[in-house]
Order: structure tokens, then sequence, then C-alpha cells
């Protein structure tokens, strides 16, 4: 073998190792659902892409991959022509891309050659080469078995029936590697079931609605904080495009629209649609990156106040337990093994005998998960008052809505690095409930 080739082969090895690693590492830590911000713009974003660049020729998997094994083969043989280190190092590094991307097609379900190129490095400003359209990937659990897979769509990718027989009727839903025709079909426990999200109608562009109550606690330059009250929702998503929080915003803030995600512009983080009070919310690039960064780092403060069923043995705690999305129900989380580490302190500040034990709870986030101090509220027995999804809908006292306040809100400035806190008083219903107690 030529010295060129042998260094070019060697390059390549490198690079399907160092390929292969990474993506290991992304598929085992990253959560597909919420990107993890590394610094400025750039964070770190789960996608699949079975087709080629930019997500072009999906569902031709097999032709694209002996297209590719013939193009290797040929640059291979030429690899004995190539003179200079530059030219050598060149070839191995395209070598080695085109061959862990083969890896891909083969090793990563679909059937032989119909598996997707997994990507993570997002620019958000810049078009990554693999990033395919966003999709939704899950392994059928033994609750979920012998169900419709169009109930199964509608849950896993927090769809609609109707959405969820659209990407059916569309072929974006495939299981064990084969296109899902009908929503009546039955899955199966262990299954590998994708869905192609982005398959469905484009959302209508977002338009500014002044109609929706927005109630500015501070704003600059830079952010904007707002107390948000209970039964709106943050920003559009499945099945919601109006009205939301972010609407009422735009027509505000118009500017907001360049900041950020496309369909949730200037929101770095989001309260439930039942919960109520303080979110900060970025109005210009730079700011969007640092609070990102703060709420990542856990330097940004976030306090909340809940009313819960019962009073815990501890006045003081720390719930350290990691959560993931529930087996039995898609759109519940849980306190799972595998789930992400969360953590959240807490503190009972008041406690009430009548008409049934309840108490007055002081949260305090150190991580940030979705439904986190309502899972965590609940696994440690003692649920918000009138949260239906995590058993604290009880008939001994009637509320409408969770009894959880984001009540403390503190932040570093992204400009000026000034430290800036936030309080919000309790809303009229919870404070009536509290007075009722006793």
């Amino acid at each position: 073998m030529s010295a060129p080739r042998a260094r070019s082969l060697l390059v390549a090895a490198i690079v399907i190792a160092v390929d292969q690693l990474t993506k290991w590492w992304a598929l085992t830590v990253l959560d597909p659902d919420h990107p993890t911000h590394v610094v400025w713009t750039l964070q770190f974003s789960l996608s699949y892409n079975s087709g080629m660049a930019f997500s072009r020729g999906r569902g031709l998997g097999p032709v694209i991959g002996v297209a590719a094994l013939v193009i290797i083969v040929v640059l291979v043989l030429k690899l004995r022509a190539v003179k200079g280190a530059l030219a050598t190092v060149a070839s191995g590094l395209v070598i080695g891309g085109a061959l862990g991307n083969i890896c891909d097609r083969i090793f990563r379900s679909g059937g032989f050659l119909r598996g997707e190129v997994v990507d993570f490095i997002d620019f958000q400003w810049w078009p990554v080469f693999n990033v395919g359209r966003p999709s939704v990937r899950d392994v059928i659990p033994a609750a979920l078995a012998d169900e419709r897979v169009d109930r199964v769509v509608a849950m896993v990718a927090g769809v609609s029936r109707r959405e969820a027989a659209e990407l059916i009727a569309a072929g974006a839903v495939r299981l064990d590697g084969g296109a899902v025709t009908a929503g009546s079909t039955r899955v199966r426990e262990g299954a590998d079931i994708v869905i192609d999200v982005e398959r469905l109608a484009a959302d209508p562009p977002l338009v500014a609605d002044a109609s929706i109550p927005v109630v500015v606690v501070y704003a600059d330059d830079d952010v904007i904080v707002v107390d948000k009250p209970e039964g709106v929702v943050v920003h559009p998503g499945s099945g919601r495009s109006s009205p939301t929080l972010v609407h009422g915003l735009l027509a505000r803030f118009p500017e907001l629209a360049g900041v950020g995600e496309a369909g949730r512009p200037g929101i770095v983080h989001r309260l439930d649609k039942g919960t109520s009070g303080l979110m900060v919310v970025a109005r210009t690039q730079r700011a969007y990156a640092s609070l990102v960064a703060q709420l990542a780092e856990r330097s940004a403060g976030r306090v909340y106040l809940a009313l819960v069923w019962g009073v815990p043995e501890s006045v003081v705690g720390v719930v350290d337990a990691p959560i993931g999305r529930s087996t039995r129900d898609r759109t519940r989380m849980a306190v799972r093994p595998e789930g992400k580490a969360a953590r959240t302190r807490y503190e009972v500040l008041r406690t009430f005998r009548r008409p049934v034990p309840t108490a007055l709870v002081e949260c305090q986030l150190e991580t940030g998960r979705t439904h986190q101090i309502r899972v965590h509220l609940a696994a440690i027995g003692h649920p918000v008052l009138g949260d239906a999804q995590y058993r604290g809908d009880r008939g001994a006292i009637s509320v409408v809505r969770p009894m959880l306040h984001a009540a403390r809100l503190a932040i570093t400035h992204p400009t000026t690095g000034e430290r800036l806190e936030f309080t919000s008083a309790l809303p009229a219903d919870m404070q009536s409930l509290i007075d009722s107690l006793e």
C-alpha cells in the first residue's frame, strides 16, 4: 500500500472513531426535546436525517448509501495519485465522514441502509449540513403494546389525533423502519417508532394580538419581565396556534419576532398554562444567549409558591430525583432512573388543618425540567392542589387549576451585569383559598 493511501486511511479511521463516539455520547446524554446551550448561539440539538444534505431525498436511504459506497471505493482507488500532506488529510476526512454516515445508515435502526444520520451541533443562525427535519423517536413501552398507532403518535409526538392521522397519511410515521399506512395498525412492545413531525402543515405565521393580557413588570432594551396570569399558554405548539402570551408580547414588542426560535420568539423558559407568575423574555439575540446560558448554568433564581395536599414531614428538604417522560402516559413526566437530573429545594412556610391538612410550600428550582415542581411534590406524596395530571385533583377542596405561582425571579442583566430581582404577589384565587384555610 502506498504511503499517501495509508495516511489517508489512517485519517479516515480516526474520523470514523471520533464520529461514532461523539454520536454515541449525543444519543446517550442529549434530550431530543430540549437543546443544550453551550456558548453564545452554539447549542447541542439532537436531530436525525435519513436523506442527503438538508433532508433532500428522504426515504432513499439504500440508494444514497450504495451511491456513497461507490464514491468511497473510487476515492480509495485514487488515493495513490494524491500528493501533498494537505490533500492526503482532506481525502481522509472526506472518506471518514462518508463512512461514518454509512455506519449510521446501517446500524441506527430502520433496516439495512435505511437508518438515519445523527447530528447534534446547531449554531441556530447557520444551516448544519446533516440536520434533517425534526423527528421524534421512541421505543414502544409495555403500557402501549397493542395500542392503535394513531393514538401512540398523538401521545408520543404531543399532537392531536387529527394531526396524527395527517402524519400517517403523509407517510411520516415508521414502525421498525416500515412506513405506517393505517391509523388502526396495532403496535408491539419494543417496536421502534419514528415520527417526522415537520411533515405537518406549516404553522401559520405569528400575528400580534393586543387582546392577550400582558402584565409587564420590567422592561428595558434587553429584557422584559412579565407576570403571566393563569390560563394563558406561553407560546404556540402542536394543536395550538393562538392565542398565547407570545402573540400578546408581539403586539407590544414587535422586535421580538427576530429573537430566539421562530415559533417562540424571545422565550427562554416557560410556565405551564395553569401556572401564574414571573417570566423573563429576551428582547435581543445577545440577551437571549445570555439568559439561556444563565438558566443552563443555574445562576438564574426561580422561586415558586405551591399549595400542596398534606404536610411534609421535613420543614426544609431537597428532592433530588431524575425526571423523564412517563412510559404509561406520554403527556406526563415521572421520576425515572434513566431520566434527566433534577433537584428542587423546598421549605414549608405555613400549615393548615381544616378542611383537610394542607401546606404552603416554597420551592426553588436548581434545574428546569418539564413539570419539575409538580412531579417532585407528587413524588414525595404532596401533589399540588388542583393538579389533576399529578393526582392533585381531590374533592375535599375544589380548585380549577394547579395552585402554583412563580413568585420570585432573579437574573444577571445581559448588558450591565447588574443583578435584578423581582417579586410577584399571590394571585387572587390562591390568596382567597389560603385565607379560607385554617
